[in-house]
């Protein structure tokens, strides 16, 4: 299972050869740990080695231990390409380790362009075909050194993010500090941009509840001045028809004379016994008959029912 970009960036694979390191002051030793360190799965970062009392003093040593200790420092912070120009001083690389130092080729591009064309990875790692060079990517990848992706149409590949390096201070300080004030003149410019979208985003909200109340407010009015009409007209005597709805069946129930029907196309009557839509009309005893005889009542209603004259479409009485 590979390693997470965070667990080979802290070292902890390297504690063992730190542990052993300590105790050796033998330049043979010393060489024979500088092996095994760049040969060891999952170790990547060098530093705590290279700040040894006895590594340190490698560099002045004999010219197999300057050797090794040149190697060391390449696998620290330099390139496959830093070895091929001092390859005649420095020890034969084994393939497992000369893979290591490609992949850390990889990684050293990679924190210097977010996208690397196929033809700078070939010609640093000295690659001789594309299906080797993304052999070697993919395998970087699934070692946790870095995270992107192919581009085999664009013949490039671009990075997502990287475990990292080691780093000289003396060397490497400066372009560090600064590459860290320009992230927090970003990040402080980020939160300024945010800080703003927040205030707009209040205002926006105050003046939405501000538009709303005064909505609700001019609803109430009209409902008010609306109201007042009706009931100004209701205690006149009559609701005017405009403001009328269909006829309400409870109110003929309760005794009322019934509103404006449907449209507005007349108005239901009671047909009882008294005479035409509640109203009584005048009228006189006939003398032949000695019954009371309605005038101005349709025929049918309320008229005499043996007189021919008030017969029609109405029900007998």
């Amino acid at each position: 299972m590979s390693a997470s970009l965070a667990e080979l960036s802290d070292g902890a694979a390297l504690q063992p050869f730190v542990a052993m390191g300590k105790s050796l002051k033998d330049s043979a030793a010393l060489c024979g740990l500088v092996k095994q360190v760049i040969s060891a799965q999952s170790v990547y970062v060098f530093g705590e080695i290279l700040a040894l009392d006895g590594v340190k003093a490698m560099a002045t040593g004999d010219d197999n231990a300057k050797s090794h200790y040149q190697l060391l420092h390449i696998f620290a912070y330099g390139t496959y390409t830093d070895y091929k120009q001092n390859q005649d001083r420095l020890p034969k690389l084994t393939k497992p380790q000369e893979i290591k130092l490609k992949q850390l080729t990889i990684v050293n591009l990679a924190s210097k362009s977010r996208v690397i064309p196929y033809k700078t990875l070939l010609e640093d790692l000295d690659v001789a075909n594309v299906r080797e060079l993304e052999d070697l990517i993919i395998d970087s990848v699934y070692q946790g050194l870095l995270t992107g992706k192919l581009d085999q149409q664009k013949s490039i590949f671009v990075v997502d993010e990287t475990f990292g390096r080691d780093v000289r201070l003396e060397v490497d300080g400066e372009e560090l500090i600064k590459t860290l004030d320009n992230w927090v003149n970003r990040s402080d410019s980020l939160l300024k941009t945010i800080e703003d979208r927040i205030q707009w985003a209040q205002r926006e909200a105050e003046a939405a509840k501000k538009h709303q109340e005064e909505y609700k407010k001019r609803l109430d009015d009209i409902k008010a001045t609306v109201k007042a009409a009706v009931d100004a007209d209701a205690s006149e005597g009559g609701i005017p028809a405009h403001l009328m709805g269909d006829y309400d069946m409870d109110d003929k129930r309760r005794g009322g004379k019934g509103r404006a029907g449907p449209k507005g196309k007349g108005r239901d009557f009671d047909m009882g016994m008294g005479g035409f839509g509640g109203h009584n009309f005048p009228g006189h005893r006939d003398p032949r008959t000695g019954h009371m005889q309605q005038h101005g009542g349709a025929p049918g209603f309320g008229g005499n029912p043996r007189d021919p004259r008030s017969r029609g479409p109405g029900r007998n009485m």
